[in-house]
């Protein structure tokens, strides 16, 4: 294979990765705008008729939500063992909307169900049950001790299914013989004719059809515990539940996107939405609040300010989690956050209220950070956000003269190399297509005077805080994935 046809096979193969990926994102969105996860929680197996009850939502699409979030690796499926050792005991957890039969067989699931309601037990019943356990057993041995539990799950419903099919079709025959007056004893036709023969095979056929739609109406799936802070706890370091809705966000903008691209205009952050205004907030809510406290630490002098009672300005809040965190962090702190979005800033008011916070102590503005007050503050902090603003050096010399004397700027953006360099490694790509898609038309719409992007470097931070007139910048030793953390003053 030639360079160029290993290049072009590279690209193919990375486009469909990228369209299972974004498929998959999409569907996590989905189950969280409808709650599926929250209908999860707490470990107990779900079929689809019970997650549809739970959630407000239709089985049919309960079903295939949940065996896509199995194939995607995110849900796990019950299997037969597990579903017999949980024992009568399990069988009360998914209550009656939840039929199960003996080792979990479907097949058995149905017969059982029928002995509940007519009080009957038959023969059959009874043969597909231990047909079902030996083929498991059989496939077990093959396969080896380590073979995956759902797998085993799908063999044992899939022989439960074929072995139903032939009892099925036997008892045709003997019902034949009946009819025909043979004797139970009597040797049976060598040969079915053409007619019997095509009506066994449809009866076989419907029949299979029928099992295979009761064993993926029946199965049941969990949460995993080790998933469930992941996708429900948004406090957890772990949790990116706010990529969904990012990806959401960007996605319906682009139409606009693209339209200021031909027009070399911008957009304005507001027109992204609801979608990426919260994504944003939970990607970053979790790292403010388990380590804004040690962040600020990294600057001894100005965290002992804070401690005694001085004041912050946080520059470029959006929802506010940066400045709630700085006031927990610093309770006898004054912060205040700033922000040019009012969307943003009225749901900062509502969460600090939510917070339990004293609005005379921490308290929101919309208002351009570069016209911030002066001489005030012991410590600015712009986090994620100085990329962002259309006039960064005016908007660092208003940090300037909003410090009270041997005060400084934190500053917190992204890790990205001192140059460009192509092919660039995963985070700076993220950092490029961000900017692609919404942080340089973001902040076009707010002035093209500048325009950096989202891939703010080294230098130009550098070079910016010199131009606004600080003597110096500190690279601070904050350990993050994607953010470097600056001393400015």
């Amino acid at each position: 294979m030639s360079d160029d046809e290993v290049r072009q096979t590279e690209f193919a193969e990375r486009m469909l990765g990228g369209l299972t990926a974004s498929a998959e994102i999409l569907a996590v969105e989905l189950g969280r705008r409808l709650g599926l996860y929250e209908a999860l929680a707490g470990g107990t197996p779900t079929n689809a008729e019970h997650l549809g009850i739970r959630a407000g939502i239709a089985e049919r699409y309960a079903r295939e939500w949940l065996e896509q979030q199995a194939a995607a690796g995110i849900l796990d499926v019950v299997s037969p063992d597990a579903a017999r050792d949980s024992g009568a005991d399990g069988r009360r957890r998914r209550g009656r909307h939840e039929p199960h039969g003996r080792d979990g067989d479907p097949a058995a699931a149905e017969e059982q169900a029928d002995e509940h309601s007519h009080g009957r037990r038959d023969h059959q019943g009874r043969v597909e049950r231990r047909h079902g356990h030996r083929e498991e057993q059989r496939e077990r041995r093959h396969r080896g001790h380590g073979a995956d539990d759902r797998t085993a799950a799908d063999r044992t419903a899939s022989a439960a299914v074929a072995d139903a099919s032939v009892q099925e079709r036997h008892s045709r025959r003997r019902d034949d013989h009946a009819r025909r007056g043979d004797a139970p004893g009597r040797t049976a036709p060598t040969a079915p004719d053409a007619a019997t023969a095509t009506a066994d095979a449809g009866a076989s056929s419907s029949s299979s059809a029928g099992s295979a739609e009761r064993a993926a109406a029946e199965r049941e799936y969990v949460l995993p515990a080790a998933l469930e802070p992941l996708l429900l706890d948004p406090m957890h370091p772990l949790n990116l539940m706010g990529v969904p809705p990012i990806v959401v966000g960007l996605a319906a903008t682009l139409p606009q996107v693209a339209q200021a691209y031909r027009a070399g205009e911008g957009v304005a952050y507001s027109a992204f939405g609801q979608e990426l205004r919260h994504g944003i907030a939970a990607m970053n809510r979790p790292g403010f609040t388990h380590d804004l406290r040690g962040w600020v630490d990294t600057l001894p002098d100005l965290a002992a300010r804070l401690d005694a009672g001085g004041t912050a300005l946080d520059a470029g809040c959006g929802l506010g989690w940066s400045t709630i965190a700085l006031a927990r962090a610093f309770p006898r702190a004054t912060v205040v956050g700033v922000d040019l979005d009012e969307a943003s800033v009225a749901e900062a008011r509502a969460n600090a209220a939510a917070e339990g916070l004293d609005a005379r102590r921490v308290r929101f503005e919309t208002a351009d950070a570069a016209a911030s007050a002066e001489g005030t503050a012991d410590l600015v902090t712009v986090f994620e956000a100085l990329h962002d603003m259309g006039e960064p050096v005016r908007a660092l010399e208003s940090f300037r003269r909003a410090l009270a004397p041997g005060g400084a700027v934190l500053v917190a953006d992204e890790k990205v190399a001192d140059a460009f360099a192509a092919p660039a490694n995963e985070e700076e790509r993220m950092q490029y297509a961000f900017s692609v898609l919404h942080c340089l038309p973001a902040t076009m719409a707010e002035s093209a005077s500048v325009a950096n992007g989202t891939v703010l470097r080294a230098p130009t931070l550098r070079r910016w805080a010199a131009e606004a007139g600080f003597q110096r910048v500190d690279i601070l030793p904050v350990q993050h994935d994607f953010w470097r953390f600056y001393r400015v003053s």
